[in-house]
């Protein structure tokens, strides 16, 4: 098993793209790849990030991303 932490340093960089577009890859190969954001100022219930990585990973939000636990802060 393996875990990557893609990392920038100011928004709009596109972290939330390569996230969610690694994770297609990975999942594409056969790889049980799932994404989370460790912490996200000013959303809701489930974050925006969170719900672009699912838009492009091609999946609907889990049950993880509705409890918060895939952004917890």
């Amino acid at each position: 098993m393996a875990t990557y932490f893609v990392t920038g340093i100011d928004t709009s960089s596109g972290k939330s793209v390569a996230c969610g577009l690694m994770a297609r890859y990975l999942r594409s190969r056969g790889q049980n790849a799932f994404t989370m954001k460790a912490a996200q100022t000013g959303c809701g219930k489930i974050s925006e990030d969170i719900i672009e990585h699912r838009r492009l990973m091609g999946i609907e939000p889990a049950v993880e991303d509705e409890s918060g636990i895939t952004c917890p802060y």
